[in-house]
């Protein structure tokens, strides 16, 4: 599981020890056998994101474009260049979190499209063969108990009245949407900027609750864009109890 953005003493870190702050910075992930510890015991567990085995690795990768007239590079669109593309060394294992409506799609479906898309690869570098990635398991999750306290996995858009925003803890993130599609065509392809609270969010509620996700749905009223006006955003994450009193 992610750090949660909160202030170091409450993970359990001694703020006095000014020597040791860099690397505890550096201990991002807990392990998921560690999640029923006490948030003041974390500091005890996180472990660094190689030790999580989720070290980040940053190649150039180098491309060029054939000019079909000549069949060969030469200078300005087809000039050759470099980019840099980052991923997961081989063999690193995520746990996937997934809400499932069963009304809307069951779990076979889901794990069908799970496949494929781990087969075809993910993200904007797809049609070049990269971002594949292998379903090992599939493991339906128990109903959470309730919680006053609950982790964020994503960017999401809290709006419920029922948070104790006094004791709420997030980084902002803003999205920088762009449409797709034919929508591209129209001039316009830049959607309006949206605030949101990052990953890793530490929320309370006022009263104890079970939930699988948090957020709200954002748009839907001209106010994500002006090309589409029925533009809306998905600003829903799902989430894990966390224990925050220590019981």
């Amino acid at each position: 599981l992610p750090r949660p953005k909160v202030p170091a003493t409450l993970l359990g870190f001694d703020a006095s020890q000014a020597a040791g702050r860099k690397q505890a910075k550096a201990l991002t992930w807990l392990p998921e056998a560690q999640r029923q510890q006490p948030l003041n015991a974390w500091h005890r567990h996180l472990v660094t994101a190689t030790l999580a085995g989720l070290e980040v690795v940053i190649e150039e990768r180098y491309h060029n474009t054939l000019n079909r007239l000549t069949s060969s590079t030469g200078t300005g669109q087809f000039a050759p260049y470099s980019s840099a593309q980052w991923h997961y060394r081989n063999g690193a294992a995520l746990a996937i979190y997934v809400c499932i409506d069963p009304l809307r799609i069951d779990i076979d479906q889901f794990t069908k499209l799970l496949t494929y898309c781990g087969q075809t690869g993910f993200g904007r570098d797809a049609s070049t063969g990269l971002g594949k990635f292998e379903l090992c398991e599939l493991a339906p999750q128990s109903a959470p108990k309730a919680s006053h306290h609950w982790l964020t996995l994503a960017p999401s858009a809290p709006m419920d009245a029922g948070l104790d925003a006094q004791h709420c803890y997030y980084s902002l993130f803003t999205r920088f949407g762009k449409h797709g599609d034919r929508a591209v065509l129209t001039g316009k392809p830049f959607k309006t900027p949206v605030l949101l609270a990052d990953s890793a969010a530490l929320l309370r509620f006022k009263e104890p609750r079970t939930v699988d996700f948090i957020g709200s749905g954002l748009g839907g009223d001209g106010r994500l864009s002006k090309a589409l006006p029925a533009t809306v955003h998905q600003g829903y994450s799902p989430v894990v109890a966390v224990n925050r009193e220590g019981n």
